[in-house]
């Protein structure tokens, strides 16, 4: 089976093609470019292996939270695909794939740059399975961590989608940050094969992007009215 797999909600996205279970080709997007690039990308993969876009039988889909731009095209784009196509889909909210992705357990704050000092971000209890435990967050980290102390004893893992830019956080019995590569990717297409298995697809026409914040709207200063 051929899934194609798109992340758009991160500032640096990819897309990736995958074969019975493996990943045999991948593009990154560069940063917040997806409405430029994600649709040449996805064309350019499936020229390199030679495969037809009517070949691929299920596409995998972040849903954010983060970009607001990139959510909303990487969205649309594969609802129209599906649809199109008649394939299958799977939405994966972007933190919930973060935590899933990560190699720890316990307890795990997933949480990615937004803006204007603050992060989108969702606790996760990780054993067997992954369960979100309350809403969708866009807050400063100093409130997120705040939040975190409600979980001691447990220590409470941070991940950051970013690994190269991390805020200041005081690494104690409470709280440690988890610097380890996260394969992204797999984790998309392992979720995206198990809910395949299980006949867990979601529908074209009600998948909706995860959105906590309003869209980031900057003022332009190349046109003035005299």
């Amino acid at each position: 089976m051929l899934i194609l797999g798109m992340e758009t909600s991160l500032p640096e996205g990819f897309v990736f093609l995958a074969e019975d279970g493996k990943i045999i080709n991948y593009h990154k997007i560069p940063p917040r470019s997806s409405s430029g690039y994600l649709v040449p990308a996805v064309k350019w993969m499936l020229e390199e292996k030679n495969i037809s876009i009517n070949e691929i039988k299920a596409v995998v889909v972040t849903t954010g939270p983060g970009s607001f731009t990139g959510v909303r095209i990487g969205v649309s784009f594969a609802k129209s695909l599906s649809f199109c196509l008649n394939i299958g889909l799977i939405g994966i909210p972007t933190l919930d794939c973060i935590s899933f992705s990560a190699n720890c357990s316990g307890i795990i704050c997933s949480l990615i740059e937004g803006y204007g000092g603050c992060y989108f971000a969702a606790f996760f209890e990780k054993e067997k399975k992954l369960r979100k435990i309350g809403n969708y967050l866009f807050l400063p980290v100093k409130q997120i961590m705040s939040m975190a102390k409600k979980f001691s004893p447990q220590r409470v893992t941070f991940i950051f989608s970013n690994r190269t830019s991390f805020p200041v956080i005081n690494q104690n019995d409470e709280f440690y940050l988890y610097k380890d590569a996260i394969d992204l990717d797999r984790g998309m297409l392992k979720i995206a094969l198990k809910r395949i298995k299980n006949n867990s697809l979601d529908n074209p026409l009600t998948l909706k992007p995860v959105y906590v914040s309003p869209p980031r709207i900057k003022r332009s200063t190349r046109w003035k009215i005299q």
